[in-house]
């Protein structure tokens, strides 16, 4: 059997030892807080996992963004915002491939590749 795929043999070694004792330790403090929330708040525990649909976000992502639009102030700095967004989202109806967004800090990269996404 290759080394690497030898179950017994700990991934970094001793320090590897220490990070999965750590993870392991870590998980069964997070499932026996979980297990203990059932019991004691089961209303809490029932909200868990109930996140909204993809179609909930997307409505919610274009309402946001049409607020920010309406109340931004007509700035130099908007303005090239605005123009970033309108790319992203007209570069986002081509075929896949590789694209990049290369845009100073505060340009709007995070929101503008986010409305991409959404499109793709």
């Amino acid at each position: 059997m290759r080394e690497s795929l030898y179950l017994r043999t700990i991934p970094g070694g001793k320090n590897g030892f220490a990070l999965w004792v750590r993870m392991l330790f870590s998980a069964l403090v997070d499932a026996d807080f979980l297990d203990t929330e059932r019991y004691v708040a089961p209303d809490k525990f029932a909200q868990r996992n109930q996140w909204p649909t993809l179609s909930e976000l997307t409505m919610l992502f274009d309402a946001h963004m049409a607020q920010l639009v309406t109340s931004a102030a007509p700035t130099p700095v908007n303005t090239l915002r605005a123009d970033i967004l309108r790319q992203c989202r007209e570069k986002a109806t081509l075929a896949p491939g590789l694209f990049s967004l290369t845009v100073p800090t505060g340009g709007g990269k995070t929101l503008s590749g986010m409305a991409f996404a959404k499109v793709g």
